[in-house]
């Protein structure tokens, strides 16, 4: 009678669950009509052929019964055995102390009888801490003489070791009626493994007044080398390294000759070795816009570090803005120009300052596009200028692309939107012939085959450009 199946429920609360629990199965029923205690068993392999078995009446049950027989169901080793690949227990590490938390397993209220040793062995970076508990019960190990103990992955072995009571078959017959010397104690071992994944904040290199180590999200800086790592692109000279002080900061110009330019990569590793932040730093000499006096040019530094240098010398690019769009580059030796040096006085031009040519030259600052004779720009040429420039920096940004599908699809999307711009500039300053030649130059310097893919009517005061 199924519904005569209950479950289990133990009285007390903290019975242990960590012990075997051995049970006897029989089945009680009523006798058959001629009141005969039989009952018939029909095996797989056989369905047809039914074998007879004639059992015991009970008095005291007033039923038959048929003895099925013992066994034995251990809840905590039935829950282990399904929490191989999770973790037994929470384990945290910090500075110089290990947290150890169980979990579900604290649940079972496993007696001291039942747990023979809990082995925990802990390894990080070659060394291995031991410890050893009789129950689990949450517990700290202290770690002296240690330091950055989060920063470094974790391997956790846990070893359980147990004794239960368990039925001896070669003693406990299926038909016994009592558990009498019917026992034997038995051992049995389970091991965990865990990982313990390091600590890893996200660092930035910050350049002020000195360069500075700081925490992106705003944490403590913990876990790294305190040692900064130069590494000379150009000039090529020896790498150095500098030590950050307690507010985490270098001072990197110590290690930096003046009136020298520089091209620095700026690293920092973790205790474990790993690179956690790098960034590169320009030195070079950096002008403002001229100011014009006495028939000559004047530039202004605008970092202190160049200001008193003598060997600072300007690249000078001119271009004609009306017939003559040709370019015409000048090396001036120092930062002030005479006029009468300059063959062409009706042009616009913009300036760089260097110490000594290099492959470097492209990162150094321009400065905006100024007239010669140093009257006003007008508003149509200087946003002409300006467009160009950046159609031309993004273009060479997606011409080193790997996809040439998208570098392709991108500046055709770039070549319409500056067009835009730039002529809805250039017609309201009624400057209709300066907005097509301006229009001519970004197809020149675009892939696009076929110029009919981008039109102008000329017809109107306002230019369409259609895609």
């Amino acid at each position: 009678d199924t519904q005569g199946f209950e479950s289990l429920v133990f009285q007390d609360r903290h019975d242990s669950l960590c012990q075997n629990v051995i049970m006897s199965r029989e089945i009680h029923y009523n006798k058959n009509r001629q009141e005969h205690c039989r009952h018939y068993i029909k095996y797989k392999d056989v369905p047809d052929v039914l074998y007879e078995h004639k059992d015991t009446f009970a008095k005291n049950l007033n039923a038959c019964k048929y003895y099925i027989g013992r066994y034995t169901h251990n809840p905590f080793i039935s829950w282990l055995s399904r929490t191989e690949n999770e973790k037994l227990c929470e384990i945290k590490v910090s500075a110089n102390t290990i947290s150890i938390k169980w979990g579900l397993i604290r649940n079972f209220h496993c007696q001291e009888k039942n747990i023979n040793e809990v082995q925990i062995q802990l390894s990080y970076k070659e060394k291995t801490i031991e410890k050893k508990l009789k129950t689990f019960e949450d517990t700290d190990l202290e770690v002296r003489n240690e330091e950055h103990l989060s920063c470094y992955p974790w391997t956790v072995h846990i070893k359980i070791s147990m004794i239960f009571e368990n039925l001896d078959e070669s003693k406990c017959k299926w038909y016994d009626k009592t558990f009498a010397n019917c026992t034997i104690m038995e051992e049995k071992n389970t091991e965990f493994v865990q990982h313990i994944e390091p600590t890893k904040p996200v660092f930035e290199i910050k350049n002020t007044t000195q360069v500075r180590l700081s925490e992106k999200h705003g944490g403590k800086i913990s876990c790294v080398q305190y040692i900064l790592n130069v590494v000379f692109i150009t000039p090529k000279i020896k790498n150095a390294k500098l030590i950050l002080n307690y507010d985490h900061e270098a001072d990197i110009e110590t290690i930096l000759d003046d009136c020298q330019e520089y091209v620095l990569n700026l690293k920092m590793k973790s205790v474990v070795g790993e690179e956690v932040a790098n960034t590169t730093l320009k030195y070079f000499p950096s002008i403002s816009k001229p100011t014009f006096a006495n028939n000559s040019i004047h530039f202004a530094f605008l970092n202190s570090r160049f200001s008193n240098c003598p060997n600072v010398n300007l690249l000078l690019e001119c271009k004609g803005e009306e017939k003559d769009k040709s370019t015409k580059v000048y090396d001036v030796a120092g930062v002030n120009i005479d006029l009468e040096d300059l063959t062409d006085k009706d042009c616009i031009c913009r300036a760089k300052a260097y110490i000594v040519k290099d492959e470097f030259m492209s990162l150094r600052n321009w400065t905006d596009w100024f007239k010669i004779d140093g009257s006003e720009m007008s508003g149509s040429t200087d946003a002409a200028s300006v467009i160009i420039d950046w159609f031309k920096t993004v273009w060479s940004e997606i011409s080193g692309s790997s996809s040439a599908v998208a570098a392709a699809s991108v500046t055709l999307s770039i070549v319409v939107i500056a067009a835009v711009l730039l002529i809805v500039i250039l017609v309201k300053r009624r400057n209709k012939r300066r907005a097509i030649e301006e229009m001519d130059r970004m197809l020149e310097m675009t892939p696009v085959k076929r110029r009919e893919d981008i039109l102008y009517d000329t017809d109107d005061d306002y230019y369409h450009v259609l895609h």
